[in-house]
């Protein structure tokens, strides 16, 4: 028999209205002899009736380990019909966008268990960020029940602001006339050992909502991106749908607001204004440090749509000069500091905005540039401008002065400059399948 890896079946203990529902991953060597990987649990509280329709969460949230040490995984308990070629549509996307170090598996259950009918609840993941508060006000009477994840975003270790933010989300429900329900999970510290969290991290959100299937029929996760932006991110539409079940809706919602359009439209919700939580330095002793890049980016969304003064959880007004020494390093952030730029209407703001865009694209450049010279190595006049600039040099500059470095780019290539260009230009559009305009900067000058 094969190496492979085992899911038993799912226990359910109950004290109370506390639930705890865990199952043990064990690593067959093919000889029988077993070593445990993981026991995965969820502790929540829930009143009324609960039980445990299958082992799909436990399928779900063992993928991407069993991908990685590219073993087969047989689970104890029964699957909904159709949910192991989801699985394996799921594969084929992770293999297409994170595909480094992962390997396809196979998988297999014992037999498909019956399919849950009857009323059941419709549920949101509620994080109290600006996109679930969105959704949570947007969809208020339809909702049933709010899910927080605890060991989500804030690991288990950090005890007091876990703490702070649990209490945060239970106070925030109750303003809103909704039930928490709080899962306490290890099931990042199982995940983090194979894979990174960008990967990983929707699939918890999956396995949460597949463990609530006897309850609910409906999970709504708010998007965090819009749709002409939604790919390659763990929340990705297509990669989000594959946690469907025959009897369990998992959607995206938010899908066609910026952020800045969602937190127009929270406006008149008090409670977000009160309990919003964006921040990831997790401090002690409040909910946000509001000076890092994401702190700072949602202030000023709130100042471009009218509603700083309302904030209670942030700042309420502008540090401009720690604005201007935010460091993007992500495409992904920079079209969310793109978006508020365009729907800022103040001169100076907008000036502080059009700089940090600009700031960003002439890093790209340059980094480009850098890159491009080491093709053109026998090109003349590109010795000169690596003696004159060198590695260790662009290290210590581009960070801190990139007009400078652009500066020697234009003055020592010359003519080899658009010869550059031009190589770029014909990689970027090789790399986004023939569209140019997927790989230029948002502003179409060049530097």
């Amino acid at each position: 028999m094969p190496e492979s890896i085992i899911i038993t079946k799912p226990q359910v203990q109950r004290v109370g209205d506390r639930v705890t529902v865990s199952a043990d991953y064990l690593r067959d060597d093919g000889a029988g002899q077993m070593m445990l990987l993981h026991r995965a649990s969820f502790r929540f509280e829930w009143r009324g009736p609960f039980s445990l329709a299958g082992g799909e969460a436990f399928v779900t949230l063992g993928l991407l380990p069993a991908m990685k040490l590219g073993l087969p995984m047989f689970s104890e308990a029964p699957v909904a019909p159709g949910f192991l070629d989801r699985m394996k549509c799921l594969m084929e996307i992770i293999m297409a966008w994170f595909g480094d170090g992962l390997t396809r598996v196979e998988l297999s259950a014992s037999a498909e268990r019956p399919i849950e009918t009857g009323k059941r609840g419709v549920a949101a993941f509620f994080s109290c960020g600006v996109d679930s508060f969105h959704t949570v006000d947007k969809r208020r009477s339809e909702l049933t029940h709010l899910l927080f994840i605890d060991g989500f975003d804030v690991d288990l270790h950090q005890v007091e602001h876990r703490l702070l933010a649990r209490a945060n989300a239970q106070e925030a429900a109750g303003e809103m006339g909704l039930p928490l329900v709080i899962i306490e999970t290890d099931a990042r510290l199982f995940l983090d050992r194979y894979v990174g969290w960008k990967i990983s991290g929707g699939t918890v959100v999956g396995a949460v909502a597949q463990l609530f299937v006897s309850v609910i029929d409906q999970a709504i996760l708010a998007a965090s991106h819009l749709w002409r932006e939604n790919h390659q991110n763990s929340d990705a539409y297509m990669f989000a749908s594959q946690f469907n079940l025959a009897d369990l809706d998992f959607c995206l919602d938010g899908l066609n607001l910026c952020r800045a359009g969602k937190i127009a439209d929270l406006g008149d919700c008090a409670p977000f204004f009160r309990h919003l939580r964006v921040c990831w330095e997790m401090p002690l002793d409040r909910l946000n440090c509001g000076s890092c890049e994401k702190c700072l980016r949602t202030i000023v969304s709130m100042n471009a749509v009218g509603l700083i003064s309302k904030c209670e959880s942030l700042p309420s007004f502008v540090d401009w000069q720690k604005v201007a020494s935010v460091e993007i390093r992500l495409t992904s952030v920079l079209r969310m500091w793109d978006e508020i730029r365009r729907i800022t209407v103040e001169p100076k703001a907008r000036a502080m905005l059009d700089d940090l865009v600009f700031k960003f694209e002439a890093n790209q450049w340059s980094l480009r540039l850098w890159e491009l010279g080491k093709e053109m190595a026998q090109e003349k006049g590109w010795s000169v401008l690596g003696r004159k600039l060198g590695k260790s040099m662009l290290g210590a500059t581009w960070r801190h002065d990139r007009i400078w470095y652009l500066k020697k780019c234009h003055q020592h290539l010359g003519q080899l400059r658009e010869r550059l260009f031009a190589i770029a230009d014909r990689r970027s559009a090789k790399e986004s399948g023939g569209d140019k305009s997927k790989s230029q900067p948002i502003s179409s000058t060049r530097p």
